[in-house]
């Protein structure tokens, strides 16, 4: 029984694989699109991957030093790859992100603050991306007829409310007080752990306005080098499309990757970039699967090979 979900999710994944494979994997679209790869623009896409984690990475270290944890932007960077490997054999990307709340507790035993920071960050690079995607959903007006304002209205508001805690110590107080509650049902040592990570959360609303920017700064510019990253992706897919589809594209992919629902998003992220792609601009399905895969090959299998590397070295040790 243990084991059921995960054999769900290679089951799903692999159904999904057929499907988009049978219905749109056309072997001679592809090679067609293949041919047409100038495969020269992997070099800056590649670079752009590890200028996000590297981004992360410091962000991580800067709200680390608030609980007086010290770690170098490189420990936590080759953390983050092994993740990234993990992530690849476990569904979601949200199991990646328990993996680096593991790795990065493991030793210092401040479990707690961790995940506070962990979730944090998470939350907020989030949060900050919703400006951006808003915005190129507002340029694109061929959206409207999908109706897609209210759930991303919706979607805004429960990130919002998430994250308020956060930076608000009366919200945290109000809703810690209904969480404690909730959580006190199920026994003293799951009521602890809320409370415990709630400590977290205190010690990052009580973080000084001069440490927060810094932060929120970060998290801007990791979003333009990501929209960056799924523009070079589009470009070398030989997708022509205005340059601002790479705003709500970029959610797109969040939003599947995050989602556990199969292993890396495979299968959602080829469906979903084929219908909004041949929806909106008659794109031919190879080049989507195109795309697709270069998502795939350079901000999670680039990743992971160095990921696996280093979670072998601590496998050994």
């Amino acid at each position: 029984m243990k084991h059921i979900f995960l054999y769900l999710n290679i089951a799903l994944t692999l159904i999904l694989l057929w499907y988009v494979f049978h219905n749109y994997g056309d072997a001679d679209g592809l090679r067609k699109v293949l041919v047409q790869i100038d495969l020269l623009w992997l070099v800056p896409i590649v670079l752009t991957s590890y200028i996000q984690r590297s981004i992360i990475a410091f962000q991580m270290r800067r709200c680390f030093l608030s609980y007086g944890l010290e770690y170098s932007t490189w420990a936590i960077l080759k953390i983050q790859l092994t993740s990234t490997f993990y992530s690849l054999i476990l569904p979601g990307d949200l199991v990646a992100g328990g993996v680096t709340w593991h790795l990065l507790s493991k030793d210092n035993k401040k479990r707690a603050e961790v995940a506070g920071v962990v979730t944090f960050l998470k939350l907020l690079n989030m949060i900050t991306l919703f400006p951006l995607a808003i915005l190129g959903l507002i340029m694109e007006e061929k959206l409207v007829e999908f109706n897609v304002q209210f759930p991303i209205f919706a979607s805004l508001v429960i990130l919002i409310i998430l994250l308020l805690p956060f930076f608000s110590k009366s919200s945290a107080l109000v809703i810690e007080g209904a969480s404690s509650r909730f959580f006190g049902v199920f026994g003293e040592n799951i009521k602890s752990m809320s409370t415990s990570l709630w400590n977290a959360v205190h010690t990052c609303n009580e973080m000084p306005w001069k440490e927060m920017k810094p932060i929120l700064f970060w998290s801007f510019t990791f979003q333009i080098i990501s929209i960056l990253f799924i523009w070079l992706c589009i470009h070398i897919s030989t997708i022509d499309v205005p340059i601002y589809v790479s705003l709500w594209i970029l959610a797109l992919m969040v939003a599947v990757h995050t989602l556990p629902v199969t292993f890396a998003g495979t299968g959602l992220r080829e469906l979903s970039l084929i219908f909004v792609l041949q929806k909106l601009y008659n794109v031919p399905p190879e080049k989507s699967l195109l795309l697709s895969g270069v998502i795939f090959l350079t901000s999670l299998i680039f990743a992971a090979i160095p990921g696996a590397y280093f979670a072998l070295r601590q496998k050994w040790h």
